[in-house]
Parts: C-alpha cells; structure tokens; sequence
C-alpha cells in the first residue's frame, strides 16, 4: 500500500501490476501526476494501449471531476465512501474487460485494504476480560455503517478498525506540525487524506473535524488558530478509537465490534 504518488510510482517500477486504485488527493505527488507519470513511462517503452487500469478514487463527486481523473489518463471512478458491492463490481468488471486476475497497487485508501493481505499484525497487551464500552465510541464511529460494509463479519471490522489505527498517526503528527509551521497546503493534503480515509469506513468522529480543518486550510487567509479546535477533536476522537480497539483485541467475539450481547 503507497502513502502517497511518489511511492506508487516506486512501487510500479520494482513490479508490474495489472490495476492500481489511485487516491487523487496524495501528499508529494497527487494522483493526478502520478497517472500522468504512468502513462509517460508505458509510452516511453512502446506501449500500446493502457496497459495497467487506473481508477481513481476521490471524495469529490461532481462531474468536473471525474472529467479531471479521466483527461488525467485514469480509466475508471470511484467516489468516497466506497462501499465493498461497489469495489467488487469495479473490480470484477476490469478483471473481466482486460482477462486478468488483478493485482492491486492501492494508493491510501483504507476501504479497500481487504484486498490485500497486508493487513497490519493487531498488537495487544491487554488481558481485561470486560467488556469495552461501546458509547463513547458510537459517537465517532456509525457502526451500522461498519457492519454493512464488512458484511457483518466481526473479523473483517477489527481489520479494518486496525488498518485505520495503524495508518494515521504519522499523518496526524505531520498534520499538528505542518498547522505550527501554517504550511496551509500540506494540512489541506493531509487533512484530506484523513478524511478520505475515515469516511470510507463510517469514523464520522474522525472524517468530519478533518473536513472542517481542509476548508480552513484552503481559505484564503487561514485561520490557524480555529483549527486548533478540529484538530483536537481529531486527536481525541482517534485516541478513543485507538484504545478501544486495543482493549476489544482479547476478547470474545460476542464483545467485540458494537455486536449486541
């Protein structure tokens, strides 16, 4: 999984993959230079055709937009958030269309890292066997939202609870340091992802203090010292997240992932 366009691009240059899922809004290289890089290099080789399948994936879901994605030379559109029946459709219709089983280089995007088996090894020292409470949680997560997209699988919650704990804190941390700085581009790049991210498996609590903080960035005159308030909300509301989860990891199934007892 790339953390952002320059890597995809290293990525693509140590291996040859048939389909990519291009987060449009990366830090260093955006998805958009990075499809133009792509489609650069396969020509730079005597290509014919597309030979890898790009479909961006973007919170932006108006028309213009997609024109931007498909002039950028991607292939196909996703809009956050991306539901799983909508990934396997995409998927499955591309796998069909090119007659390849599709290995994906996937560039941030927290929905789809179940189609990897990357996902990161869950660590826990916790031997409580209580119950976690689930309320405070509730107000930062939708759980109905969670259970759908997982199909209802207790398992494949927790994966995906813990691809988002593992993923965001060096985004959070560059986030507080670039507000310090007011480097306004680079929060609004990095609030965005967090948001993406977030969004796409219900963390309400955590996706919508980071919109409120990439409009403040993207103001013309920033207002630093109002984002402070999202910001720490954002913080909070991930801590909350990341302890309950370490707290659920030991135990019983019926505990875990807001199921009812």
């Amino acid at each position: 999984m790339a953390t952002n366009g320059q890597d995809v691009l290293n990525l693509l240059a140590l291996k040859a993959y048939d389909l990519v899922l291009m987060d449009c809004q990366m830090p260093v290289i955006d998805g958009y230079m990075a499809t133009q890089a792509i489609r650069q290099m396969e020509q730079s080789v005597g290509s014919s055709g597309h030979q890898i399948v790009i479909i961006a994936m973007t919170a932006n879901a108006m028309q213009k937009d997609r024109q931007r994605c498909l002039d950028a030379g991607m292939d196909d559109y996703l809009s956050k958030p991306v539901s799983r029946k909508e990934l396997g459709e995409k998927l499955s219709q591309w796998s069909e269309r090119r007659k390849v089983d599709a290995s994906i280089a996937v560039a941030p995007m927290i929905s789809v890292t179940q189609m990897l088996d990357q996902v990161p090894d869950q660590v826990s020292d916790q031997s409580s066997n209580q119950p976690p409470n689930l309320s405070e949680l509730s107000a930062v997560l939708d759980w109905n939202y969670l259970h759908q997209l997982a199909r209802h699988s207790t398992e494949f919650e927790q994966e995906l609870l813990q691809t988002l704990v593992e993923t965001l804190p060096p985004h959070l941390s560059n986030l507080r340091r670039r507000i310090t700085l007011k480097n306004a581009e680079i929060v609004a790049q990095e609030a965005h992802y967090i948001k993406g991210s977030s969004i796409s498996i219900g963390a309400h609590g955590l996706s919508e203090p980071a919109a409120q903080m990439e409009i403040l960035a993207q103001a013309q005159s920033p207002d630093w010292e109002a984002m402070l308030t999202p910001l720490h909300q954002l913080e909070q509301n991930f801590g909350l997240m990341r302890d309950w989860l370490k707290s659920a990891q030991n135990l019983p199934l019926q505990w875990q992932i807001g199921k009812d007892r």
